[in-house]
């Protein structure tokens, strides 16, 4: 929660990722690509530009895992890290 500048992690409850995407299309598209990785190859890696909970751009590099390889649909698990000073 903090890297995004959200005071606590209870502010994230309940909240789909979408408020920390640009736009609700390259949430929809960067979604549709890191499941589809996370389902053929057991991992997601990369970079992408999203946003602070005030708005301003954040340069983020995360890996992904699916909590159960066997059935990705039942969840992942993510680390990010802020790469924005690197950029």
């Amino acid at each position: 929660a903090a890297i995004f500048g959200f005071a606590s992690a209870a502010d994230l409850i309940g909240e789909k990722t979408r408020i920390i995407y640009p736009s609700e299309d390259i949430w929809k598209a960067d979604g549709a690509l890191r499941y589809a990785e996370l389902a053929e190859h057991g991992a997601s890696d990369g970079e992408i530009l999203l946003r602070r909970h005030d708005g301003s751009p954040i340069w983020i590099h995360r890996t992904g895992r699916p909590v159960d390889p066997r059935c990705p649909n039942e969840g992942s698990i993510w680390v990010f890290s802020d790469i924005s000073a690197m950029k």
